[in-house]
């Protein structure tokens, strides 16, 4: 099997000394905002939660269901469409993506009763699932290789700033229109950011690197990104290393079967505590006697938290080490969800509370993502990450069926954070052990 070279653009030269051009940096914003309105998709189930509970008399099982659907639909779209952007393009992919997902979200304003909801979740989830992994390769592709991972960092905290700012405009609306609102909010964002995308989003040029007949568009965009690059540089072929399944068996050979079992059990464990607060932290402040636009704020507050976290941890893992850096973030987590547990609505100790849970676990999940690609060779790196991903997405559709049938034995009563122990338990463990046995040191040195 052959595959382009794009050496030509990530050489040393160019990591050194290629300039973030004003065009660079504008996309740059273009796909933080496309993070944005999608990670106000990805929240909206879980905002509108409360609203859907009351008015249509649901339990919260059935709460649990409707959230694990939308996570079902993110994980198929993953594994099922996403690969379209290495077959159609970036562009394209990002484009269906962010089109579905408009649909989706857009339509479940309209949506009449359970069923109807859990079909439009699903539709938004394929879309995310398409869109998402996409534009953080097109982030990553338009800028120099020197802020790679700044780029892909930038755009991951659009995620939590959307919730965030996107929660806080639906919860103005959410008096007069009820769960409305809250689709109504991510159908027209997701809408807009397609329109954007439609008429200012280049090609990538990792793509059109692949693509030898769209050599004038290549020269194009990369005399726009600030790269004097012959595209003819860009088109040499050469023979890929191994195969498939050679790639799947080096991620469990001898020397890695330890390492790569812990960062899955460290990535299951973190995304499981992300979807916990995400899914049913609405729920919870709600059931513990505060409003629905309490609770919404309060969402918002922890997803904003979420992007600080990002990238202050972001700055710490290479100054003390990645394990190190996320072992101590469990641990906060472990304490601030406690804290949650026995003072929910308990003025500003709670919120100083969910700020620290906001930080902690919305922030080590980011920067988790980028120490799981570190710890593999180039040559099985995307292999290695995409069987991470997939591990946490399983997470992410257990966690609010069973967090659901937990919380229903707690009554809705903010002892229910209580639960979010168990997920944090078992990141920190996997982080403990790596960095007793050193294993992710060894992989990267």
């Amino acid at each position: 099997m052959a595959m382009m070279n794009g050496e030509a653009m990530d050489g040393p030269e160019e990591r050194d000394r290629t300039p973030i051009t004003a065009y660079a940096a504008t996309m740059l914003a273009l796909c933080l905002f496309v993070g944005a309105t999608e990670g106000y998709d990805v929240q909206a189930m879980a905002l509108a939660a409360p609203l859907v509970k009351a008015g249509w008399g649901l339990g919260f099982n059935q709460i649990g269901a409707l959230l694990s659907i939308s996570a079902i639909g993110l994980v198929l779209g993953s594994f099922l469409l996403s690969p379209l952007g290495d077959s159609l393009g970036r562009r394209p992919a990002i484009l269906l993506g962010l089109f579905i997902a408009a649909i989706g979200t857009g339509t479940g304003a309209l949506a009449p009763d359970f069923r109807w909801l859990a079909v439009t979740r699903l539709v938004a989830g394929l879309g995310l699932g398409l869109a998402l992994p996409n534009v953080l390769a097109m982030a990553m592709e338009l800028m120099p290789r020197r802020v790679h991972t700044f780029a892909v960092v930038i755009v991951s905290c659009g995620y939590p700033l959307g919730s965030a700012l996107g929660g806080a405009f639906a919860s103005a609306l959410v008096p007069a229109h009820g769960h409305a609102a809250v689709f109504f909010v991510g159908g027209a964002g997701t809408t807009i950011a397609l329109l954007l995308c439609a008429l200012f989003l280049p090609e990538s040029p990792s793509f059109l690197a692949h693509r030898p007949g769209r050599a004038v568009e290549l020269e194009r965009v990369l005399a726009r990104l600030g790269r004097r690059i012959p595209a003819e540089s860009l088109h040499r072929k050469v023979e890929a290393i191994e195969g498939f399944r050679a790639r799947i068996a080096a991620i469990f050979a001898p020397e890695r079967r330890r390492l790569t079992s812990l960062l899955w059990m460290m990535n299951l464990g973190n995304v499981a505590l992300v979807y916990f607060f995400f899914s049913w932290l609405p729920s919870l402040i709600v059931a513990s006697g505060l409003t629905a636009r309490d609770a919404i704020l309060a969402t918002s507050l922890f997803s904003a938290s979420g992007a600080v976290g990002a990238l202050a941890l972001a700055f710490l893992l290479p100054r003390l080490g990645p394990v190190r850096v996320l072992a101590a973030a469990y641990l906060l987590a472990i304490a601030a969800t406690s804290a949650l547990a026995v003072g929910v609505g308990a003025g500003i100790a709670f919120y100083l509370a969910l700020m620290v849970s906001g930080v902690v676990v919305v922030g080590s999940q980011f920067c988790l993502s980028a120490v799981v690609a570190q710890a593999y060779p180039g040559a099985i790196r995307a292999t290695a990450s995409g069987f991470a991903t997939g591990i946490g997405r399983a997470g992410a559709i257990a966690t609010p069926i069973a967090a659901g049938a937990l919380i229903g034995l707690f009554q809705g009563s903010g002892r229910s954070f209580m639960i979010a122990l168990i997920p944090a338990a078992i990141a920190l463990v996997a982080a403990v052990l790596l960095e007793f046995w050193g294993d992710l040191r060894r992989a990267r040195s």
